[in-house]
């Protein structure tokens, strides 16, 4: 039962976060001229993002045998890393069958089709989210 107020937790402020960021972000970043059902793309995603971080985080919590938040610096680094990988295969899956497409404004990653903030979102709010949770129960 606690792990699963745990993961209730880390989903709700994933939920808050990535939802916060979406709504931001595709308004400036992506065309939403050429995908016409936008808004239902940006819920999928923000569900896809919490998804994503209730994955790593359980990932995380099992290899460190249920620990109890025994969380270091590496732990949130190789959170953001696991982020930053997932970013790049979800988006590079979903600009190849056409999905969603970007604005000219959309920073890319290097020279990769890959946009700057889809990466820095899932490197930023899955440690983050992590991050709160824990805070939240070491505060209790």
């Amino acid at each position: 039962m606690k792990r699963l107020k745990q993961n209730l937790l880390v989903a709700l402020i994933s939920l808050l976060l990535n939802g916060i960021w979406e709504y931001a972000v595709c308004t400036y970043f992506y065309d939403n001229d050429i995908v016409s059902n936008m808004e239902i793309l940006m819920i999928q995603a923000t569900f896809g993002d919490v998804v994503i971080t209730l994955f790593f985080f359980n990932l995380l919590m099992f290899f460190k045998n249920g620990e109890k938040w025994v969380f270091k610096t590496y732990d949130y680094f190789n959170l953001s890393i696991y982020g930053i990988a997932a970013a790049f295969y979800f988006e590079s899956k979903a600009l190849n069958i056409d999905r969603w497409a970007y604005l000219e404004t959309m920073p890319l990653v290097g020279e990769t089709s890959i946009g700057l903030l889809p990466a820095l979102q899932l490197a930023v709010l899955v440690p983050l989210s992590i991050f709160l949770t824990r805070s939240y129960y070491q505060k209790r």
